[in-house]
């Protein structure tokens, strides 16, 4: 027994050195990318202290394994736990590699993107220099053999451990800080069990029962006194604003005017406008905000590019993973863009990369957004690890755009340049023209100088979008509005991580503004919403589900809005409330000194436990609302509708002779329902069903579902979807597909057909009744 302590002793003695040489080498890779190597041996020494007091606990858990498998494997115990300790080396070095690569530690993220994004993610972020995959290979190795030797643990030894450890666990005691204010903490924690506690916390289950929902929505609506909510079943829906903050600004023409929304790659004010942190990189941003609306404390929503389209397309809410994750699971929902397309817009989205990574395809989808540019280049000079360059992509875009349609057109922009690994044309010398501009400036350069040059070639491209649009057919009636969707350095002030440019500028300008106000990307869709509607009487929904004010155009400094935030996990982590901001469990007072954001901390209990309650109550509700299909009462979201076609299978003998008279047992393969021929013109169109079924059986191979496909006039199939039938033996249950409005209207040409049935591929037994089925349009 005591031979075998000693060895697996022995073992833990090795395994501490190996950590603290991670640590070592963690401190390497991260200089290797940005920042100090003192600065990174610094906080990796203290965050050795926070291993060892993992490590030291952890090894007394396995010791009684351990012992156990010596017993029984007398002879290979010790060489399987080396192995296994070899494994943990290579899984804590990916761990450390990934925090030097992205300066934020992994965590549960990595299970919320699909193996095509990781790999997307992978191949385009750039190779390690050959030295870091050197260490990364030879070092669990050189530990596997050093472990052969066991340490005699004498008093020469065992004093010095214990010394270090016990140090290691006063250490830890009296510096451990994951507050807002060490922004050293993400470079500090240990990476294994940051990324496990992220796993648990990410899982928790919510149970969502109607006693809890109508509490948690009753207690969010007392901070909202000045809403007129409409329900606690869709916590969030509330009376649509009938002012307009914006509309004094602009000299609109009789013709509704066409929004450009140029969202930039991880700009950041860190990096731009006036009151940038490093010498501001955007000198025709610069320019442009002098005759525009411009925000200068502007904040998004996300850590990550994932939460900028739903943030300000529609202030959605986040859900598990972010909202563009549900896919076509998603929640209904009322956005800008479906509000725009019902009243007469084209909606377009340009995008260089991938569309389908962070799930962009799905949300525009949903929205019956017209997607351009999703190819590849093979001239690398138009095209970077990401996909096409921000000039290439913008020439592509006017090239593409109809100019003289009469139709007024919603465009997306989503650049992609300034992206790690910051692969952009003439990068000599747009790094030459940074480190001139600091020296003219005097002003202080961003360490990282070749990320902060990457956006002189984004705001050039920006500048010849502009010029572009400018030479042609509509430019005096557009409205462009400039964002970035987050700050790639995390490793800052909480609120500069999420702090980004704002800009509205217009030839329909009449007056130009720099405004200090608190403003969130999510306070866009109500702005211009609201202003459209109120100067061209068009159709909007009564009730809308964004909590947020309009973009504020106050002359003072003020936070009159609300906007919940999450953190590179996903998870909501913070949120602003009128003047408060709330970051875990703590509450601040957001002010503003010398062109500054700061947080003080709020001193009153009860006032700080008032807005910890509201963020938690947010994130039940937000939640809930993903979950279960409750954002709006998609009934009432169109002004009204049109049937087209009805059809009511009563009689079901007409189509089964061995059934009921008001019930079918189906078991067929197909069951077609009803077939439309499509005409030229149809608006937004709405193909319902409805009906009561149950299995005949207790058996099920495979859902049933319900098929909607369009044909064009050569019997081609145009378009297909699919929604499952659960079914459960031994109850009745109800099919209700008649809320939700399909877009078709890219479809619909003289001559297509459209196709309802139900496929039942396994062909399961099932009963059927009450069944109603046709199609209604948006008038």
């Amino acid at each position: 027994m005591k031979n075998r302590i000693l060895a697996y002793s022995s073992l833990c003695i090795w395994f501490i050195v190996a950590i603290f040489d991670i640590r070592f080498i963690e401190a390497l890779f991260s200089t290797f990318y940005v920042g100090d190597f003192f600065t990174h041996i610094k906080n990796n020494l203290l965050g050795f202290c926070f291993d060892t007091t993992y490590t030291i606990p952890g090894a007394l858990l396995v010791l009684p394994l351990y012992l156990l498998s010596s017993k029984i494997f007398p002879k290979a115990t010790n060489t399987i736990f080396r192995i296994l300790l070899c494994i943990s080396l290579y899984i804590g070095l990916t761990l450390v590699s990934f925090y030097a690569k992205a300066q934020f530690p992994l965590d549960r993220i990595l299970f919320l993107y699909s193996l095509s994004e990781i790999k997307e993610t992978i191949i385009n972020s750039g190779l390690a220099p050959w030295w870091m995959y050197l260490i990364y290979i030879l070092y669990p190795i050189v530990f596997f053999y050093a472990t052969k030797i066991q340490i005699e643990l004498k008093k020469f030894v065992l004093i010095p451990v214990i010394s270090i450890i016990a140090l290691c666990g006063t250490i830890r005691i009296t510096c451990y800080d994951n507050s807002i204010e060490n922004l050293s903490y993400p470079e500090q924690c240990n990476k294994a069990c940051y990324f496990v506690s992220s796993i648990i916390e990410g899982n928790t289950l919510n149970n969502f029962d109607k006693e809890t929902i109508y509490k948690n929505a009753k207690t969010f609506h007392s901070y909202f006194p000045e809403r007129i909510f409409k329900s606690q079943k869709c916590p969030f829906l509330h009376e649509k604003d009938t002012t307009s903050n914006l509309l004094p600004f602009f000299d609109l023409q009789e013709k509704k005017p066409n929004i450009v929304l140029i969202i930039v790659e991880g700009l950041a004010k860190e990096n731009s406008g006036k009151y940038s942190t490093y010498t501001t990189a955007t000198p025709f941003l610069d320019s442009l905000s002098e005759h525009a609306l411009t925000w200068n404390n502007c904040l998004s929503v996300s850590q990550r590019t994932a939460g900028v389209l739903p943030g300000t397309l529609g202030a959605l809410p986040f859900g598990r993973g972010g909202f563009m994750a549900y896919k076509k699971d998603a929640p209904d929902f009322y956005s800008l863009p479906k509000f725009l397309k019902e009243n007469g817009y084209d909606f377009s989205f340009y995008y260089g990369g991938w569309c389908g990574f962070d799930d962009m395809s799905h949300f525009i989808d949903l929205q019956d957004g017209k997607q351009c540019f999703e190819k590849n280049y093979d001239t690398t000079s138009q095209r970077n690890n990401w996909g096409l360059l921000d000039k290439f992509l913008f020439k592509e875009a006017i090239n593409n755009i109809d100019f003289s349609s009469e139709k007024p057109r919603f465009e997306v922009y989503m650049t992609l340049t300034s992206h790690d690994p910051w692969e952009y044309p003439q990068k000599e010398q747009y790094v030459s023209q940074y480190i001139e501009k600091t020296n003219e400036q005097k002003a202080k350069q961003n360490p990282d100088k070749i990320a902060a040059a990457s956006y002189l070639y984004v705001d050039e491209s920006i500048q010849q979008l502009i010029q572009d649009y400018s030479t042609h057919e509509g430019f005096e009636n557009t409205i462009f509005i400039i964002t970035g969707d987050h700050n790639f350095n995390i490793n800052t002030f909480i609120l500069e991580r999420y702090h980004v440019p704002l800009i509205i500028w217009s030839p329909m300008l009449n007056r130009v503004k720099e405004i200090p106000a608190v403003v969130s990307h999510r306070d866009i869709p109500a702005s211009i919403t609201t202003m459209l509607s109120k100067q061209y009487n068009m159709k909007q929904p009564e009730s809308v589900s964004w909590i947020n004010s309009q973009l504020d155009t106050s002359s003072t400094f003020r936070s009159t809005t609300f906007a919940p935030q999450i953190d590179v996990s996903r998870n909501v982590v913070s949120m602003i409330y009128n003047q408060y901001y709330v970051y875990e469990n703590t509450c601040y007072n957001i002010r503003y000194n010398k062109n500054r954001l700061q947080l003080h901390k709020v001193k009153e209990k009860a006032l700080n436990d008032s807005i910890k309650n509201l963020l938690n109550t947010y994130k039940y509700l937000d939640l809930y609302v993903c979950s279960c299909n409750a954002l709006i009462d998609s009934t009432n979201i169109y002004t009204s509708r049109k049937e087209l076609v009805h059809k009511d299978f009563r009689n079901f003998r007409d189509y089964f002779p061995q059934g009921k008279l008001d019930t079918a047992n189906i078991q067929d393969e197909y069951f077609n329902l009803l077939s439309f021929k499509l005409k030229s013109g149809h608006k937004l169109l709405g193909p319902f069903f409805t009906c009561q079924y149950t299995l005949a059986n207790d058996t099920i191979v495979q859902d049933p579902m319900l098929v909607i496909k369009v044909t064009d006039t050569s019997s081609t199939q145009i378009f297909w979807e699919a929604y499952p039938i659960k079914m459960e033996y031994g109850t009745w249950q109800t099919f209700d597909f008649s809320n939700a409005m399909i877009s078709l209207q890219q479809y619909n040409k003289k001559g297509n057909v459209l196709d309802l049935f139900i496929w039942n591929p396994k062909q399961i037994p099932f009963k059927i009744t009450d069944l109603h089925v046709g199609i209604s349009e948006v008038e």
